[in-house]
């Protein structure tokens, strides 16, 4: 994916079922689920978010989710998923020279907020 110029702002909707993120430039988001797949006929690999495309067999696929209920339950699954997003294979994001926006529900518990 082609990186935005002049920006220096990634904005990150971190959803329970897909995620929307990319460089405030642009004039819309990449969207990618929130999810890590595994297809019964390749055990050995796991499909993290938009890599579900690569996927040869979807007629037995396991979904991992790192969302319940609308709430983050399973911190490995949805880190994982960041470190695609952030990585060489997705965005290839350099962190220390860049403001991320980040985005939460309106009404979200202040114990969430502060976790």
């Amino acid at each position: 994916m082609p990186v935005a110029e002049n920006s220096d702002t990634f904005i990150l909707d971190n959803g329970g079922y897909s995620i929307k993120a990319g460089y405030a430039s642009q004039s819309s988001p990449r969207v990618i689920p929130n999810c890590i797949v595994k297809a019964k006929a390749e055990k050995r690999r796991a499909f993290i978010g938009d890599q579900i495309e690569d996927c040869r067999e979807l007629s037995s696929l396991f979904y991992m989710l790192p969302f319940q209920k609308g709430y983050l339950v399973n911190w490995d699954h949805q880190k994982t998923l960041w470190d695609y997003l952030f990585g060489k294979q997705s965005f290839h994001l350099k962190c220390d020279e860049l403001n991320l926006v980040f985005t939460e529900p309106y009404f979200n518990f202040s114990s969430i907020q502060e976790g």
